[in-house]
C-alpha cells in the first residue's frame, strides 16, 4: 500500500445524491441479502488500508485514534480500529455516544474492540497526539451543525492529520453546506460511489484527497437506479478520484482545437532560432547569471516540502540567488518561507503556482503552513 493507488477520473463513475445512496443501501439489504455487517466489514477493512497508505505503507507501532459515532459510520471506524490494532498499530477509540447509545451492529463491533483490549477514551484530553485520526463520527445522513460530544471531538481534531470515512463531519451531503464546527480532512474515503456534495463548493475546505472504496455493490444495483456503471475496482478495492479540485490546480491540461499545426511549426522553428542566436551572439559574451531552482510543495494532504530540482529534500544551501517555484495544492494550507531577509508566503484560500526569486544569506531559514504550523514545517541552513 505504500505505492500510489490507482487514479480514476472523476467522470468515470456516477456521483450519487443522498437519496440514491439510501436506495443503494436498501437494495443491498432487502433485495440482495447483503447485510449491513458485511458492508461494514468491507468499509472498515478498506479504511484501515487507506490509513496504512497515508502512513507510508506500514502501520506497525504508529499512533492512531478512531473517532466513532453511534451509527453505521462509527461501526466502520471500529472495524478499522480492529484491523489496525491486529496489524500492530497503537490504536485508541473515542466514542461520540455512551455504550447504550450505539446501534446494535456498531455495539457488536465495540464489544469486539473491548475484547481485544483496544483503549476506549471518554474525553478528548486523554487521546494524546496521534499520528493519524480516523473520523467515523457522522455518515451521509448528517444534518445541521454538529453538537455535543461530536462537536467536541471535531474541535479536538483541528490541526491533526485526519482521514474521514464517507464524508467529513460538518459537510451536509444533502445540501452541500459546510457547517461549523467541521473537520478539514487530509483525505476522505467514500464508499461504493462518490456523493455529489463531495465535489461541491463546500467540500473544498473539508474533503482533501478523495478515495473511493468498494463494499461489494454489484452493477445491477446501479442499473436498477437507471445509472450507467462500469466498475473502477478492476485493479483493487480502493482507487483515488481525480476530482475537479485537483484539476483546478493544473494536474491536467488540454490543447485548444486547431493548434496542433502551430505546435509542429514551433518544433521546426526552434532549432533554426537557436542557430541564428548562436551566430548573432559574440563568442566573448559572458554567460547569463542563472539562479538555482528549488521546488516547494504544500498539500494536497498535510505535507509541505522544499526540494532541489533533482527531487532531494533541501537541508543545506550555499549563499546566493534562488528561484523557488511553489505549488500550493490545497485551499486549507499555505507555504510560508521566512529567514534572514526573506518573508514570502502564499494565501491560505488560493491554490496554484508562484515563483519567488530570493537572495539567501547565511543563517537558518524555515518554511511552514501557517494554519497547521505545529505539524507542517521544515527548515534548512545557508552557510
Amino acid at each position: 500500500m505504500s505505492d500510489a493507488l490507482p487514479l480514476v477520473g472523476a467522470g468515470a463513475v456516477p456521483w450519487l445524491s443522498v437519496e440514491q445512496i439510501r436506495e443503494v443501501d436498501r437494495i443491498m439489504v432487502d433485495e440482495l441479502g447483503i447485510s449491513l455487517v458485511r458492508m461494514m466489514e468491507n468499509a472498515g477493512r478498506n479504511l484501515a488500508e487507506v490509513a496504512r497508505h497515508l502512513l507510508g505503507g506500514d502501520s506497525s507501532g504508529r499512533s492512531i485514534v478512531v473517532l466513532a459515532g453511534p451509527g453505521g459510520n462509527g461501526g466502520g471506524g471500529l472495524v478499522a480500529a480492529r484491523h489496525l490494532a491486529v496489524a500492530g498499530a497503537q490504536v485508541g477509540i473515542a466514542l461520540d455516544a455512551t455504550v447504550g447509545g450505539l446501534a446494535p451492529v456498531p455495539a457488536e463491533q465495540l464489544e469486539i474492540a473491548r475484547r481485544l483490549r483496544i483503549p476506549i477514551h471518554e474525553r478528548p484530553d486523554r487521546l494524546g497526539e496521534p499520528e493519524l485520526v480516523l473520523d467515523a463520527l457522522l455518515g451521509y445522513s448528517q444534518r445541521g451543525e454538529p453538537h455535543g460530544a461530536a462537536a467536541e471531538l471535531i474541535r479536538w481534531s483541528g490541526g491533526r492529520r485526519v482521514l474521514a470515512l464517507d464524508a467529513p463531519p460538518g459537510l451536509e451531503l444533502a445540501s452541500g453546506e459546510l457547517r461549523r464546527p467541521h473537520i478539514a480532512a487530509e483525505a476522505t474515503m467514500t464508499l461504493a460511489a462518490p456523493k455529489t456534495a463531495l465535489r461541491g463548493d463546500g467540500a473544498r475546505g473539508a474533503v482533501g484527497r478523495l478515495f473511493l472504496a468498494d463494499i461489494s455493490v454489484p452493477e445491477l444495483v446501479y442499473t436498477q437506479l437507471g445509472l450507467s456503471w462500469r466498475t473502477p475496482f478492476a485493479c483493487g478495492p480502493i482507487v483515488e478520484l481525480d476530482t475537479c479540485i485537483r484539476r483546478r490546480v493544473g494536474c491536467t491540461s488540454s490543447v485548444p482545437k486547431g493548434t496542433k499545426h502551430l505546435k509542429r511549426l514551433a518544433v521546426l522553428a526552434v532549432p533554426l532560432l537557436l542557430l541564428v542566436f548562436a551566430l548573432a551572439v559574440p563568442r566573448h559574451a559572458p554567460a547569463a547569471v542563472r539562479s538555482t531552482v528549488l521546488r516547494g510543495t504544500v498539500g494536497p494532504g498535510f505535507t509541505i516540502t522544499l526540494k532541489t530540482a533533482e527531487g532531494k529534500l533541501v537541508k543545506q544551501l550555499k549563499p546566493g540567488t534562488y528561484s523557488i517555484r511553489i505549488r500550493d495544492l490545497s485551499p486549507i494550507h499555505n507555504f510560508h518561507l521566512f529567514g534572514p531577509g526573506v518573508n514570502k508566503k502564499t494565501s491560505v484560500q488560493n491554490t496554484g503556482g508562484v515563483t519567488w526569486t530570493v537572495r539567501l544569506g547565511r543563517g537558518l531559514y524555515r518554511y511552514r503552513c501557517d494554519p497547521h504550523r505545529t505539524i507542517m514545517h521544515g527548515s534548512f541552513s545557508v552557510a
